[in-house]
């Protein structure tokens, strides 16, 4: 039976979990705002579900619970972090610190090299948001995306966020893979035995499949669109930072003693850079009002602005808490037998 937990009783099982690991408790409570931050949007393909496979990376040694980061290079508008292998939660949190930092006089980018899976890419924008600037984050993964027309995997799944200030009840906030849906969804359908859709993946043959154990290549949104924003991503995380890429990535689940080696990109722009910020977000609150103005379209009940849906999510989620699936409650409780922390009492 699925069961509920407040939203802080798993920040702080998160946390411990982590330090446990070895992981300060300074980084170790970024990571764990950064996952459950996923559960609160609704984005449990990013959130809870990942964390065994940190912790088994860790104690594997392919991820670093003790980075030493540095900046490697840096101009008048950018830097390029080293994370040395740690947590990608810990290292993007750092490199969007430094782009926010470096954009107090207008523009920035940022890149990070030896980094791992940073969870959800709209946390970063978000940042940028309370610092009043527009956000931008962007990171590669390992291959699991075919181009349009092929059937063979050479790109990742490549997510992009997007966040702006706003009046009103939320920032505008668009967070993106480049494929259909992401591979933590089929990770999901697999360990509920649900069918997917078949225009989510292919198999081993290359055909469309149903079958989420089958499932081995995602395919792009938007065919042709969503595979040149993928190769774009690829662009910006690896070739100019310097990072593998494509088939060239260590694999997140074949052998986990690999580092990851990922690369990411944050970039921060000042709201009030062009028009003064009470006016930018003004106008920005008057654009997302006349979108969901729209007369919805049949088979619809409303017209949303990106971000409507998470916010909605977060709201919920505090307020009647966090719904794990049996399955990961039991991974989860197993987890925490192996480190010798408790496991938090459901709500209901």
């Amino acid at each position: 039976m699925t069961a509920t937990y407040t939203v802080s009783s798993l920040t702080s099982f998160c946390q411990n979990t982590l330090e446990s690991s070895g992981v300060p408790r300074a980084d170790a409570e970024v990571a764990a705002d950064v996952i459950i931050q996923a559960e609160r949007f609704g984005v449990a393909s990013h959130g809870l579900v990942r964390l065994p496979h940190y912790v088994n990376r860790i104690e594997l040694g392919s991820i670093n619970p003790r980075p030493r980061l540095k900046i490697v290079k840096k101009g008048q508008c950018t830097a390029l972090v080293d994370g040395d292998n740690g947590l990608g939660h810990v290292v993007g949190h750092f490199a969007m610190r430094e782009a926010i930092e470096l954009a107090r006089h207008g523009a920035s980018f940022v890149g990070a090299i030896h980094s791992s899976h940073f969870g959800i890419a709209g946390y970063y924008a978000l940042m940028a948001v309370r610092a009043n600037m527009i956000g931008l984050a962007f990171t590669h993964a390992d291959v699991r995306l075919a181009p349009y027309g092929g059937t063979e995997a050479k790109l990742g799944s490549n997510p992009f966020a997007f966040a702006a200030p706003c009046d009103g009840p939320h920032p505008i906030l668009l967070d993106v893979s480049t494929s259909i849906v992401s591979l933590g969804k089929i990770i999901i359908a697999r360990e509920r035995n649900e069918n997917i859709p078949p225009d989510w993946a292919l198999d081993s043959s290359g055909h469309p499949t149903t079958n989420p154990h089958e499932a081995r290549v995602l395919l792009p949104f938007g065919g042709h669109k969503g595979y040149g924003l993928a190769l774009f991503v690829e662009l910006l995380c690896a070739i100019l930072t310097g990072a593998p890429f494509g088939t060239h990535i260590s694999s997140m689940y074949v052998d986990l003693t690999k580092p990851r080696n990922l690369g990411h990109l944050f970039a921060a722009l000042r709201a009030d850079s062009f028009v003064e910020l009470s006016e930018f977000k003004r106008r920005a609150k008057e654009l997302a009002d006349e979108m969901r103005a729209t007369t919805p379209a049949t088979g619809f009940k409303e017209v949303l602005v990106p971000g409507d849906i998470e916010f909605r999510n977060q709201q919920r989620n505090d307020r009647d808490g966090i719904r794990l699936d049996p399955a990961l409650s039991e991974q989860l409780k197993t987890l925490s037998t192996h480190l010798g922390i408790t496991f938090p009492t459901p709500i209901s």
